[in-house]
């Protein structure tokens, strides 16, 4: 294998993983970010040209087109939520710009499932391929980082009839323990997720990082 593909992956996700970190002090750290998904996605995109693995390269395309597409279509929506020219100042029929929102909406969260998938299925083709256990545990921790989140919204939407008159309890009388009897479940399984996400990105990195020492393609998921 290429160590092209070592580096470019093993520094993709390790910026992928400080970006974020570093843009709460400064904002143009977080651009760091952006450069590790696209350094990533060429990694993705040259594992998977070397090891003939269509469902890489799909990955590594997406890693680059899935966020394009949901800036478009968020860009799209605002577009048309502004007001029409003629005449002038005439405001969007709300029921028009709701349907486009959820639109969008609905949009987004395809190609973020698709790009998830892809994700996923990436990391455990290249573990079985290439023998290295990282990928796998990376792709496990992703896996279990989405299960959690998932929960903790069916846990918030199970839950709305109760969290809605706490809710205007707390507009009334705001009361710090009563929002963390409302939110806090539901706050630790998201927390929880967002560490296995950290996780999930720092085994990433050791795997590229250990891919000169993989036996070479051995065959697919």
């Amino acid at each position: 294998m290429d160590k092209t593909v070592k580096y470019l992956g093993g520094i993709g996700y390790i910026l992928l993983l400080v970006g974020p970190l570093l843009s709460f002090g400064a904002s143009a750290a977080g651009g760091l970010a952006i450069v590790g998904v696209i350094l990533a996605a060429v990694a993705w995109i040259l594992m998977g040209k070397s090891l003939g693995d269509k469902v890489m390269l799909a990955n590594g395309i997406m890693m680059i087109l899935g966020p394009i597409i949901t800036f478009v279509a968020m860009f799209g929506i605002l577009m048309s939520m502004l007001p029409t020219a003629n005449p002038p100042m005439a405001p969007k029929n709300p029921v028009v710009a709701i349907r486009t929102l959820m639109l969008v909406i609905a949009i987004a969260l395809i190609v973020g499932i698709v790009c998830w998938v892809l994700q996923v299925l990436s990391h455990l083709r290249a573990g079985n391929a290439l023998g290295i256990s990282m990928f796998r545990y990376s792709a496990y921790c992703q896996i279990l980082s989405f299960i959690l989140i998932v929960l903790a919204f069916i846990w918030m939407f199970g839950n709305i009839t109760a969290i809605v008159p706490l809710l205007q309890t707390q507009a009334v009388q705001p009361n710090p323990e009563l929002l963390l009897k409302i939110f806090g479940p539901a706050f630790g399984l998201i927390a929880l997720g967002g560490l296995l996400s950290i996780a999930s990105n720092i085994l990433s990195a050791i795997a590229f990082f250990s891919i000169e020492e993989s036996p070479g393609f051995v065959g697919g998921l």
